[in-house]
């Protein structure tokens, strides 16, 4: 990868993780003990919400051009909670989204 592009990347990065995987050229992987940890300093204790993650996804997906996957967790709830989780993520620019049974 092109020094240049290497900087452009980090300079619009907004965590550690997406500027690591944008100097990779790889996949970009969100999760809720991810960001809890990154932006929080907690532990990943169910601490964020779907709107949480939802943003970063969003700011993930205007500072990289890679796939992110996202980590859903259990989906935030039940079946209608899972479809709701869904459709939100895919609006915030996630590729792929990992969910728990």
């Amino acid at each position: 990868m092109p020094t240049s592009r290497i900087r452009e990347s980090a300079a619009r990065c907004s965590a550690a993780q997406s500027c690591d995987a944008a100097r990779l050229n790889t996949d970009s992987r969100r999760s809720g003990a991810g960001i809890t940890n990154t932006l929080y300093g907690l532990p990943d204790l169910g601490f964020i919400t779907l709107g949480d993650l939802a943003q970063h996804t969003a700011l993930t997906r205007d500072a990289v051009d890679i796939r992110i996957i996202v980590d859903a967790d259990t989906g935030f709830g039940n079946e209608l909670n899972v479809r709701h989780t869904i459709r939100t993520l895919e609006r915030a620019g996630a590729n792929a989204i990992q969910l728990e049974d």
